[in-house]
């Protein structure tokens, strides 16, 4: 064999050894991205299973606020409310009053009858900024008031 044979041979085996050692680098690399896939594919699955259980609880909820709408606008809500001698009358209309985040219900002439719970708060504020409402009088007691409710 000749000196450039040697070298040849040489470069043939240097060539070689490094495209076995990338053919490993791609191969491990391969290895990794598979497993980053079936990693990602499982995550989308479970992604997907928590979409549709949102999905299928929104159309509960969403059922739910229709029934809910739909009765406040045939049978209306009652409130009962102490009787503080305010002066009220058996179908007086009440008006809905929010004052420093606080929601009051006040009497024809402006004066407040009543300050509302805090838990009615959000349902409310939801209700009076969407709907037009009937607040009206329609018992009075010795000691509670019953109010009616209703959106139009």
């Amino acid at each position: 064999m000749s000196v450039l044979d040697n070298m040849l041979t040489k470069f043939i085996k240097i060539y070689n050894s490094n495209k076995q050692e990338e053919l490993k680098r791609l191969g491990e690399t391969k290895i990794k991205l598979l497993k980053k896939i079936e990693i990602e594919k499982e995550e989308y699955n479970l992604l997907q299973h928590d979409e549709q259980e949102s999905l299928e609880k929104f159309k509960v909820l969403d059922r739910s606020y229709v029934e809910l709408m739909d009765i406040l606008r045939n049978k209306g809500m009652l409130f009962e409310i102490s009787n503080k001698g305010q002066v009220l009358e058996e179908w007086d209309n009440l008006f809905v009053d929010n004052i420093k985040s606080k929601y009051y219900l006040k009497n024809k002439y402006g004066s407040i009858i009543h300050e509302l719970e805090e838990e009615y708060k959000e349902p409310l504020k939801y209700i009076l900024d969407r709907y037009s409402y009937s607040l009206l009088v329609i018992r009075i007691d010795k000691n509670k008031i019953k109010v009616q409710l209703r959106i139009m």
